[in-house]
């Protein structure tokens, strides 16, 4: 049976009414209620988004016409319409260009452009959560900019992890999203942090909403990503297990090298005192043998000095041998 238009109508401008109060929360915290409820009717709503098209621009009502032309947004940007996210916002820009949910859209339009585009709408969602702190859509939003810049070759790690905890919050905010903690992968997969990564990819599989029209393109690419993310945190542990044993053979190696370099000091101070010694021994000889006048006693110390200094070169080859 098919459904009754008129009936359809009500519902929808019932729905949007409910939205449109959302608008009032001061610090965003209702923003993100608001996005995914405009995004609901622009995917199951066909006559809504029809008529969100035709009528936002002569709406009276500036909530319900932010509303009206919300939905017709998200309808294009579900539908990967770059050119129709770009009217809507042109003619919406004169209006809404003020409103920090406005400057969100805009921000998510260029999630997919050049860096320059990346760029933009990294300022452009700086300016939004500052006015609506507590909107998880926006802080997440931030955090895919910079995943993306991330990707382009752009950013740091301090960057990085300043939209890891744009995402924690907003994982603070809204637990059940899937989609945060595939964002929140993606950001840790680029600082090296392969487990976590990993982890946040398990609950994005697991939490990621199924009745969307394409929640099992996501599933995929998650199950890929998390591939990857198993593979890359096995290396990095098999890695981490080779540097610990290398650095634990270098640590031996340089003791025993110490050990070595601290018996040569010794040997050297030995063989230093042993040459002190005979030079000693020489002089004090030949101070004696000068001073003798009976040339027989002088050549029986000779004798006895030169088995001395061939002693003692023996024992000094000795030493020699021990420091080598």
């Amino acid at each position: 049976m098919a459904a009754d238009p008129d009936n359809q109508e009500t519902v929808s401008s019932e729905s949007i009414a409910t939205l449109a109060q959302l608008l009032e929360s001061p610090s965003g915290s209702d923003a993100y209620d608001f996005e995914r409820g405009c995004t609901q009717i622009a995917v199951t709503d066909p006559a809504a988004v029809e008529a969100a098209k035709a009528s936002w621009t002569g709406e009276p009502d500036p909530d319900r016409a932010f509303t009206l032309f919300s939905i017709a947004f998200n309808h294009y940007r579900r539908e990967l319409d770059s050119k129709g996210m770009s009217a809507t916002l042109a003619r919406g820009r004169p209006r809404f260009g003020t409103l920090p949910l406005f400057k969100h859209y805009e921000s998510m339009a260029r999630i997919d452009g050049s860096v320059g585009d990346l760029l933009t709408g990294l300022e452009l969602e700086n300016d939004a959560i500052a006015r609506m702190p507590d909107n998880a859509g926006a802080l997440h939003t931030r955090a895919l900019l910079i995943s993306q810049l991330r990707a382009a070759g752009e950013g740091d790690d301090a960057l990085t992890k300043s939209a890891v905890r744009d995402v924690d919050r907003a994982i603070a905010l809204h637990p059940g999203r899937g989609r945060f903690y595939a964002t929140r992968a993606r950001l840790r997969y680029e600082l090296g942090d392969y487990e976590k990564a990993r982890e946040d990819l398990a609950s994005a599989i697991r939490l990621e909403d199924t009745s969307t029209t394409d929640a099992r393109s996501r599933i995929q690419q998650y199950q890929v990503e998390r591939s990857i993310a198993d593979a890359l945190s096995l290396m990095d542990r098999r890695m981490e297990q080779r540097v610990h044993e290398k650095v634990g053979e270098l640590d031996k190696k340089a003791d025993s090298l110490q050990k070595k370099l601290e018996d040569s000091e010794l040997r050297i101070v030995e063989v230093i005192g042993f040459v002190t010694a005979i030079i000693a021994l020489v002089l004090s000889s030949a101070q004696i043998v000068s001073n003798m006048t009976n040339l027989s006693d002088a050549l029986v110390v000779l004798t006895a000095l030169a088995v001395i200094l061939l002693a003692s070169i023996s024992v000094g080859a000795f030493i020699l041998r021990r420091t080598t």
